[in-house]
């Protein structure tokens, strides 16, 4: 398997169950990856790593940079610490803990193992699995690991990301990375939009914005993501309502 300019092994039955194989997907995420690698030294922490995605984007612009990645999915988690055994990859690491504003075991709902739109935020739309993750606040656990120094984190957690972000107000303000994550919008589909139910547009609303206060809160800005170019459109809050200018799911908060 190649990632951009190295080449690496991938074990038997394992082959499917790390990284999607569709090098087509979030193309952007590559190229906002590179520029950030380029901008800072430091480790990647990669908050809801699933089956390597953002890891794979990570190997194939410097695959000797420190990569600490997190996720509860036990059956996820298995699946990337063998690709990085079997590779000697001595500066990745991968824990089966889940990053939050609390220390407690809390409620995980998936649709199955390795499943991308597993959260601790239940869906009721949905049926789900559930399961009990062990929560870690993620300044605490980064302080334990001795990470002083940090190129960029991104955060994929499906709705919880209000709660990781908390986690990291100390990281935040010492060590000023910028911050990849996703925020809905209010509604779904591709040409003809659907919206949520109000109820939902509500909740969506109230965390967008406690995101937002979060950020501004330890100095920084906010910028939209365009999933088409990966330019970076400075933005002073979320606008989940607007179908109009819907240019993607991906944010980014940068230190000013």
């Amino acid at each position: 398997m190649r990632f951009g300019h190295h080449r690496f092994k991938v074990a038997g039955y394992h082959s499917g169950r790390f990284v999607a194989p569709d090098s087509e997907h979030e193309q952007f995420m590559g190229v906002l990856i590179r520029r950030l690698l380029l901008e800072r030294p430091g480790a990647f922490i990669d908050v809801g790593v699933n089956v390597g995605q953002t890891f794979a984007r990570v190997l194939a612009v410097e695959k000797d940079r420190q990569y600490l990645g997190f996720e509860p999915q036990l059956s996820c988690c298995f699946n990337v610490d063998h690709f990085i055994r079997i590779n000697r990859i001595a500066n990745a690491s991968v824990i089966p803990i889940a990053l939050s504003d609390s220390n407690a075991l809390k409620p995980f709902f998936t649709n199955g193992q390795t499943d991308e739109c597993a959260s601790l935020i239940d869906d009721p739309s949905s049926v789900h699995e559930v399961s009990l993750v062990q929560c870690r606040v993620g300044d605490e656990v980064l302080d334990e690991l001795g990470i002083n120094a940090i190129a960029a984190i991104k955060i994929d957690v499906e709705g919880a990301e209000i709660h990781v972000i908390r986690g990291l107000r100390d990281t935040l303000r010492r060590l000023r990375p910028p911050v990849i994550f996703e925020v809905l919008p209010n509604f779904f589909g591709i040409g003809e939009r659907t919206r949520h139910p109000e109820m939902v547009c509500e909740r969506n609303r109230g965390n967008a914005d406690s995101i937002a206060e979060e950020f501004h809160r330890v100095g920084y800005r906010l910028v939209q993501i365009d999933e088409s170019s990966a330019e970076e459109t400075p933005i002073e809050k979320f606008d989940l309502d607007d179908e109009a200018q819907f240019r993607g799911t991906s944010f980014m908060a940068r230190p000013i």
